[in-house]
């Protein structure tokens, strides 16, 4: 709420973790993301919280130890340090310590399947009617398919990376994308003066906006 108020937008993460360290259970986590403007989605997202989009990401400052100890000394080794803090950059070195940006993206991946109504009223996707076959108790007779029509689903894939390597790849159990932007007051405005051609940008609008001079 305090960044909808005075940045004019925020990021919310979805995720799930581990209850401690010592644990195999997991709860579901939902936080504000301290940096919102670390956080980017797709352009032609239209909904409020851009759920509509095919990506989302989140950029990660970590110190050079701890890009060490969570991705290994020789990956660490192949990051170039720059002193310039004027544009962008992968990584940086302050007067204090070395500092590595890594891009966590959530990308859609659309895909071709069919759906499958059974003998027991449930629907069930192909793939997974074929798996449940596989494990089918012999005894009994499995539900037989009465309908079968193309769908297309959506899955979410993972992907860890930073300015060189790509450091992780893996599919993800999530439905929609876990990086809800949250939209104070926005507008959509022309990239050029002329208003005609060209892509629109988003202008986000804080609360202390109108009172400006």
């Amino acid at each position: 709420f305090q960044d909808a108020l005075v940045g004019g937008m925020g990021v919310a993460k979805l995720y799930v973790d581990f209850i401690n360290e010592r644990s195999f259970l997991q709860k579901i986590c939902i936080e504000r993301v301290t940096n919102p403007t670390l956080c980017g989605f797709d352009p032609l997202a239209r909904d409020r919280h851009k759920g509509d989009g095919r990506y989302a990401f989140q950029l990660y400052p970590m110190t050079q130890d701890e890009f060490k100890l969570e991705y290994g000394t020789d990956l660490a080794k192949k990051v170039s340090y720059t002193r310039s803090l004027q544009s962008f950059n992968w990584s940086y070195q302050n007067a204090q310590e070395k500092v590595v940006l890594v891009c966590e993206m959530f990308a859609k991946r659309v895909e071709n399947s069919h759906l499958l109504l059974l003998s027991d009223q449930t629907t069930m996707l192909e793939r997974k009617y074929n798996k449940m076959l596989k494990e089918w108790d012999k005894f009994t007779v499995p539900p037989t398919v009465l309908e079968k029509r193309k769908v297309k689903t959506t899955a979410i894939d993972r992907h860890q990376f930073c300015e060189t390597e790509v450091l992780n790849e893996e599919k993800t159990y999530y439905d929609m994308l876990p990086l809800v932007y949250v939209d104070g007051r926005s507008v959509m405005i022309p990239d050029n003066i002329g208003g005609s051609g060209g892509q629109n940008k988003q202008f986000v609008i804080p609360y202390g906006f109108p009172a400006k001079d």
